[in-house]
């Protein structure tokens, strides 16, 4: 534990989103947030030499660290091992942990290079309701590393486990409320991990749940590998070799077959068997280490037990005194088996009962609950329903979605269904020699950290839904046209996105080639400083006379809530341009949005610095991304960003959405629409405002619009209320919020009732009232929700909803998430922890780290400063060091930069001409948990040098 020696090793790095020239993050320009990545030292003049630095770091309140990391400067260092040494939690969390094997991992905490415990558990007691999903993601290659997830009742009881072998994500649902042990096991090797808990319903579609049935402790249910099984002609021999193999594990594992002789006396040929292992706890122990010896090959005679080690005694000690060793012994020794490769299956003998997640909406996409947000604030779901409604043929022409941007992960399942071509690449200005290729995937390898922005962007344009695998799109029904402008330094060349918006446009290009059709939409997440020019001009005007729609994201270099604006980049500031500024999850226009007069409209960005969702992760938009393996090999994943760049395909999806229910609708009947105010929701001033343009973009009304501007229109379906947001987290500190009934089109569903709140236990009348606050006919408009945390008697987490029954006795419920801190000295923060966060100071002219500074916590926000240092350009990045390996911003590692996190080591550049006591920024875990955005777009964490 008091190990000081690190192990330095390339780690891997996600990204929120680009701030480069041209960046991928929808705009950029001049402002504080500096003159892009890269660049030189020291200027001239006469200025001062020596500057002094200092500003916060957000968290989102919902953070939590493990107790017991690897990290060696972790305050208060305390083992959660064990049931009696549980870490108490309060949900909703988002948690950073780390657990290794004895002797595995870099040297820290919990690895000397001498001691046989590690840091093999990590033990958490949290309360929790019926609809809570656990949800575990590990940051190792599966094949390297592998860390399972189980739930044990308050009487250590296993109730729920996930310990797949070839995934990093495990959940368990929870089906009944109660107090809980959550286990976080280390079954191989080392790893850091996100622990994550939702408010009930908030979490993803999860297959797995607790159960009281669960399954037989000590049995497994397997079968011997059949001959042939591997793809081979089934011959006597491989039969019997085979039966051989499968029966030196089980004499290892001490086990006999059910009804049979003391032994393992498998049969082949004859389907599933029955075994039972060992009833004591150490001797489960041996055999498990015995495994794991035969596994990897360390034994000299197969199946002969080895000399037992120091470890396997304090392993065999550890398993005798926890309360649950024979469920966990049992899964464990299984999964063990399992990977042998000498059986066709090895489970254990559960009883089983039917589950079943249905309903055409919400999807069944994997993450949803995590872009439930975002959709839900663009009214998508009922947009979703009136096309349904519809019962279009299948020969309706598809809407075609061009995506120009760093390229798109072809082979994502989220996209690959989607695509319309593999598309077209325009790079002209690269030395590397990438240029205009056939192809608009991204090619850009581990080495060269790329953001796999593009790939998130189509994505939330129109990723594959109802697919139970990854997250939704906007316009499900949309073709995406990959075409690549940006090389691997984040770039792009005004001439190179022009040729790639005239080949989307189906207009002669410098390929000379064209789609088979031109697009209907072109999304643009990007942009510079400056006005439009004539180029950018001109070419928007041409794709549009062509019929294709061009939505562009306005930029992200405002300070919104210190009252500093940002005008519009280039391209969004061109005429005909469907320029986007962002909102965060409360309709609120995000702190980082350009704003003024050339905004068009407004769509979720979101913001990650808070966590008011109710599913314990910031509030990012989530989408498809990719990461890499150990071998380099890119691997599917889904992350989250923020930034306009989020915001413009979400518009860009609902075009698509009226090009697909009305595929004649001309750029000119859009541009009507959107000033009739149409297709948006009012959130600034009435009309058009510099803020939010004509409004927050409504999906359901765009639809509607887009049907009615037929020849002849189909008759609406009646008009159905809604209640948006659909769940609300409070946390700690909150105690007000707003629930809005609206409805689009017409009919004659109405609420004119009271608005019910429904308590659960332990919670005093009164302590959550709602108030009509803007209210028109029919019930429509806004309530607000107040808490009163005086009328909680005692301190935890707890989960009301409120019920509004509508005259058409349909009943809309709104799920809550209200916390209680416990009073009184030593009770901890009401505000998140996520343990150490270190703070590098780059010399942009070097890319070498001048200092590292330890932030201060307290009361959930960082502080950081450094006095005297001597450049007069910095770049600064800030993160965690979880598994102690003496690099920052690992997969899973919290990270952020000044102001936002951007590409690899490209971020913003901050030239000094004095002080500066308002570099501001927030972390968040790098995971497909939280925003930091992939589950681990790959590059290089950076290294620390010693702490000033």
């Amino acid at each position: 534990m008091k190990a000081m020696l690190r192990d330095g090793r390339a780690r891997l790095l996600a990204t929120i989103c680009s701030l480069t020239l041209l960046a991928a993050c929808g705009g950029g320009g001049g402002g504080d947030s500096g003159s892009g990545g890269g660049g030189g030292g020291g200027g001239g003049g006469s200025g001062p030499t020596t500057f002094n630095l200092s500003g916060t770091i957000a968290i989102a309140e919902t953070a939590a660290v493990d107790s017991d990391t690897n990290d060696i400067n972790q305050s208060g260092y305390v083992a959660n091992d064990t049931a009696g040494t549980a870490q108490v939690l309060t949900a909703p969390v988002l948690l950073v942990g780390s657990v290794n094997e004895p002797n595995t991992g870099p040297r820290g905490n919990n690895n000397d290079g001498t001691s046989t415990l590690g840091d093999v558990d990590d033990v958490f007691r949290v309360d929790l309701v019926a609809g809570q999903v656990v949800e575990l993601e590990f940051a190792s290659d599966p094949a390297e590393s592998d860390v399972d997830l189980y739930i044990y009742n308050a009487g250590a009881a296993l109730v729920g486990f996930s310990n797949g072998t070839d995934s990093r994500y495990e959940c368990v649902t929870v089906t009944q409320g109660g107090s809980y042990f959550v286990l976080v096991n280390a079954f191989r090797n080392a790893s850091i991990y996100n622990l994550r808990i939702g408010a009930p319903g908030t979490s993803a579609n999860c297959p797995q749940s607790t159960t009281a049935e669960g399954f037989a402790p000590g049995e497994l249910v397997l079968e011997p590998r059949r001959a042939g099984a591997a793809g081979g002609a089934a011959k006597p021999e491989a039969a019997a070799a085979n039966l051989k193999r499968a029966h030196e594990l089980l004499r290892a594992a001490g086990s006999k077959v059910e009804g049979g002789p003391s032994g393992a006396e498998l049969q082949a040929g004859v389907g599933p068997q029955v075994i039972k292992l060992p009833a004591d706890a150490v001797a489960r122990s041996a055999a498990m280490a015995t495994l794991a010896d035969l596994a990897a090959g360390r034994t000299g005679k197969t199946g002969a037990p080895r000399a037992l080690s120091a470890q396997d005694m304090a392993r065999r000690a550890k398993a005798a005194a926890d309360p649950w060793p024979e469920a966990l012994a049992t899964l464990r020794l299984a999964k063990q088996l399992r990977t042998s490769q000498a059986f066709e299956y090895v489970e254990v003998n559960r009883w089983l009962r039917s589950t079943a997640i249905t309903g055409a909406f919400p999807p069944n996409d994997l993450r949803y609950s995590y872009q439930r947000w975002h959709y839900e604030q663009i009214n998508l779901p009922a947009a979703m329903d009136r096309i349904t409604a519809l019962n279009l043929p299948g020969t309706q022409a598809r809407p075609l979605v061009s995506v120009i941007d760093d390229g798109v992960v072809l082979d994502h399942p989220d996209l690959a269904p989607q695509l319309f071509s593999n598309g077209r690449s325009f790079v002209s200005l690269n030395a590397t020699g990438d240029g205009d290729v056939n192809t608009g995937d991204n090619p850009f390898t581990a080495a060269q950290q790329p953001v796999f922005h593009g790939t998130h962007v189509a994505g939330t344009v129109g990723a594959a839904t109802y697919d139970a695998i990854g997250g939704a799109g906007t316009a499900p029904m949309a073709l995406i046209l990959p075409v690549r402008v940006f090389g691997p330094g984040g770039r792009a060349s005004t001439a190179d996105i022009i040729q790639g918006m005239r080949y989307s446009a189906a207009l002669s290009n410098r390929s000379g080639v064209v789609p088979a059709r031109r697009a209907d939409v072109i999304n643009m997440s990007l942009g510079g400083s400056g006005a439009c020019d004539a180029a950018f001009a001109t070419a928007i005007a041409d794709v549009r006379a062509a019929g294709t729609l061009v939505v562009v994201a306005a930029g992200n270099d405002g300070r919104n809530a210190s009252g500093i604006a940002a005008p519009v980049g280039s391209p969004a500031n061109c005429a005909g341009a469907i320029a986007v500024s962002a909102t965060d999850a409360r309709r609120n226009i995000a702190n980082y949005s350009n704003t003024g007069p050339t905004i068009r409209v407004a769509a979720p960005g979101g913001d990650t610095s808070v966590s008011t969702t109710g599913n314990g992760a910031p509030d990012g938009v989530y989408s498809d991304v990719a990461t890499f393996d150990a071998a380099g090999r890119r691997q599917p994943a889904i992350g989250a960003m923020q930034g306009t760049s989020m915001a413009s395909p979400h518009v860009a999806g609902v075009m698509a959405l009226m090009r697909y229910v009305n595929p004649g609708l001309s750029v000119t009947q859009v541009d009507a629409l959107f000033a009739a105010g149409s297709l948006t929701d009012e959130l600034g001033a009435a009309g058009r405002d510099n803020v939010f343009g004509f409004g927050l973009v409504n999906a359901r009304k765009a639809v509607d619009a887009a049907l009615a501007a037929l020849a002849t229109p189909p008759a609406p379906p009646p008009a159905q209320i809604v209640a948006l947001p659909s769940s609300i987290d409070f946390g700690a500190l909150q105690t007000s919020a707003v629930v809005e009934l609206s409805v689009s089109g017409t009919g004659s569903e109405t609420f004119t009732g009271t608005p019910q709140v429904v308590l659960p236990a332990g919670m005093n009348p009164g302590s959550v009232t709602v108030a009509a606050t803007t209210v028109g006919a029919g019930g429509l408009g806004r309530y607000t929700v107040t808490v009163d945390r005086s009328g909680i008697p005692s301190a935890g987490t707890y989960y009301p909803s409120l019920r509004f029954t509508l005259s058409s006795a349909r009943v809309l419920t709104v799920q809550l998430a209200i916390n209680k801190q416990a009073a009184g000295p030593g009770a901890g923060s009401a505000r998140g922890n996520f343990g150490p966060v270190y703070v590098l100071l780059v010399d942009p002219a070097t890319g070498n780290v001048e200092h590292t500074v330890l932030a201060t916590l307290a009361n959930g926000r960082y502080t950081w400063s450094k006095t005297g240092y001597a450049k007069t350009r910095v770049q600064v990045v800030a993160g965690g060091d979880t598994d102690n390996d003496d690099l920052i911003c690992a997969r899973g590692e919290t990270c952020g930069a000044f102001p936002v996190l951007a590409p690899g080591k490209d971020f913003a550049v901050i030239d000094l001409t004095g002080d500066r006591s308002d570099l501001n920024f927030q972390v968040a875990p790098l995971s497909g948990m939280s925003p930091a955005g992939t589950d681990g777009a790959a590059a290089r964490g950076w290294r620390k040098t010693p702490a000033d």
